[in-house]
């Protein structure tokens, strides 16, 4: 195939930008868990990871069935209960209960595991989430072909460049350096290849199925949250911002002229937002004993 890609090169190009898995210290105990979306990994989180305040640890992690992992693994089936599970797993491993910033598919898989288990959590950030839209049984059907292994194996260069460019607004240098990172993974060989296609087909279903918008409700007053919407963006609706800021008591911020991935294309705004609400969260709970 012209312009294939060896896996050694895939390997080299997700390392690139790619940030350590933790960074920061804290005397006690103020950890933040980044969780990404669906198709990407914790490279989304890489200028997020370079404004980390003192006295805070960082932990940018890749969710089941997706990033570098992949190159090491059989393919394999995913569930939106892995990814729970993964997200809970992931504050429970923290001295305290920590902040979550969470994005797109990582955001509804945070709110899954944070209505079954509030506890566990300090906080939640979370950047255009999921499960919070009912889709009609005509837009799933459309979305469950489109997301089908075979679909996204049979997809054109030029097709997915583009759809990994609508998640800006506007032209921005890691638009292009993530357009690049998902068409080496479309150019790997064939076997790699259906790796990171297959969590795709095998994930929509349970994202139609255990949506979060009639249970939400129930995080009003136990958990602050903090939503960031881009005014431009064509992936989520803002609807699901609104619910959460109807049903929860949510703070919904909307950043004009930014798409679906503020953390990448408003870097410094949206950190900014992300660890003014980190302070503010862990100064208003109590410390560990």
């Amino acid at each position: 195939m012209p312009g294939a890609v060896s896996v050694e090169q895939l390997r080299a190009q997700l390392a690139a930008g790619r940030p350590p898995p933790a960074r920061g210290t804290s005397a006690d105990g103020r950890h933040v868990i980044f969780v990404h979306g669906l198709g990407h990994d914790a490279w989304d989180f890489g200028p997020l990871m370079q404004r980390l305040p003192d006295g805070v640890v960082g932990h940018a992690v890749d969710l089941p069935g997706f990033g570098p992992g992949l190159l090491d693994s059989p393919a394999a089936p995913l569930s939106l209960a892995m990814l729970e599970d993964s997200v809970l797993q992931q504050a429970r491993a923290c001295p305290r209960p920590p902040v979550v910033v969470a994005s797109s598919l990582g955001g509804h898989a945070a709110l899954l595991a944070a209505l079954a288990h509030p506890e566990a959590f300090a906080g939640l950030f979370l950047l255009s989430p999921g499960g919070l839209v009912e889709a009609p049984k005509p837009t799933q059907a459309v979305l469950q072909r489109y997301y089908a292994v075979d679909a996204i194996m049979a997809r054109p260069d030029d097709e997915l460049v583009a759809n990994s460019r609508r998640v800006f607004a506007r032209p921005h240098p890691l638009r292009e350096q993530l357009a690049a990172r998902k068409l080496a993974w479309h150019r790997a060989p064939a076997d790699v290849k259906r790796r990171f296609a297959l969590p795709f087909s095998t994930v929509i279903d349970d994202v139609f199925a255990r949506p979060v918008r009639a249970t939400v409700h129930r995080l009003k007053g136990r958990l602050p949250m903090l939503v960031i919407f881009g005014g431009s963006d064509v992936v989520v609706p803002l609807a699901a911002g609104r619910t959460l800021e109807d049903r929860c008591g949510a703070r919904l911020v909307i950043l004009d002229g930014v798409g679906h991935c503020p953390h990448l294309e408003n870097a410094d705004t949206t950190a900014r937002l992300a660890f003014d609400f980190v302070r503010a969260t862990f100064d208003a709970a109590p410390a560990s004993p």
